[in-house]
């Protein structure tokens, strides 16, 4: 007895440090089982939310795993809330960045027919008339002016009015797009021939831009709507009534429902003659400084003017 007493106080010696190895070992193994059961549900609900998401707090809680425990749920919770926040407050961001492009104008988003150039108060007559000459000898049929500051609608019709007249150019006002700006195509070899009898409408500095658009439309077309005369000239002397000048032309366009082409070309009239004498303008004429009735000779009986020819199309 004694002896098997011995040997099985010899069996627990030797068999009690495995056991106890084995239960370390288990209880290792179920401490990274349980921190990595952890990780996996901090990356599922860090991946469930998501910065360009609405009410991603919702939608983690409903469908985070079941067997989180009650210490990293309200943990997750807590993360997930703040992250909550971040987000709407993100949207929000997003939110005003949207209505600030919104508010900026829509460009086109095909590519022009014809070269366009941009036409503003800083914009030369002269220069701008070297480059239309310079794309027509190109061989280019049209080109587009775009008038970036309405101020700037006299420097239109005096360019236009400086081309050589071996180019036989004219304009068309175009339909306004979505940015508002008007838009003129000038063509080259391309000016309709006006009626022998024409009837001409002088402009002054109090001419109301109105009535003269509507003036102009009833030599077009009727209160029905149906043709009458084809062409009426306008004259007129100095920038300012060149501006009215423009605005009446697209108002005439667009109350008459016509193509109207135009062609402005500068004129040396004598106040006491009916005939008048087509010449190019000198420096100190084409700024319209001539309007007063003296001339470059300083003979106060010419002026120089500018003529606009209009014809439905």
């Amino acid at each position: 007895m004694a002896r098997l007493s011995q040997n099985s106080r010899g069996d627990v010696r030797r068999h009690v440090p495995s056991r106890i190895r084995r239960s370390s070992t288990i209880l290792a193994a179920l401490a990274a089982v349980g921190a990595v059961s952890l990780a996996f549900a901090a990356v599922q609900g860090a991946s469930f939310v998501l910065p360009s998401t609405v009410g991603a707090y919702s939608s983690t809680r409903a469908t985070r795993p079941s067997f989180w425990s009650s210490t990293s749920r309200s943990s997750g919770q807590t993360a997930l809330l703040a992250e909550g926040l971040e987000t709407e407050a993100g949207v929000a961001e997003v939110a005003e960045v949207a209505d600030a492009a919104a508010a900026v104008p829509e460009v086109a988003a095909i590519a022009p027919l014809f070269q366009e150039f941009n036409v503003s108060m800083n914009t030369d007559p002269k220069k701008l008339m070297k480059v239309m000459v310079a794309i027509f000898n190109k061989g280019e049929r049209a080109l587009d002016l775009i008038l970036t500051d309405p101020r700037a609608k006299s420097t239109l019709l005096y360019s236009i009015a400086m081309l050589p007249d071996n180019f036989r150019a004219a304009a068309q006002i175009l339909t306004r797009r979505r940015d508002r700006r008007m838009r003129v195509r000038v063509l080259q070899h391309f000016r309709p021939i006006p009626d022998a009898d024409m009837e001409v409408l002088r402009m002054s500095k109090t001419t109301n831009v109105t009535k003269l658009g509507s003036a102009i439309t009833s030599k077009f077309v009727d209160v029905a709507g149906n043709n009458l005369k084809r062409s009426v000239k306008l004259e007129f002397a100095g920038r300012e009534i060149a501006f009215n000048a423009m605005m009446a032309i697209e108002t005439a366009s667009q109350k008459a429902n016509r193509e109207l082409t135009f062609s402005p070309r500068f004129v040396k009239q004598a106040l006491d003659a009916v005939s008048s004498e087509s010449i190019a303008p000198s420096e100190g004429e084409q700024s319209g400084s001539a309007a007063n009735g003296t001339s470059s000779t300083g003979n106060p009986n010419i002026q120089v003017s500018l003529v606009v020819v209009l014809v439905a199309t």
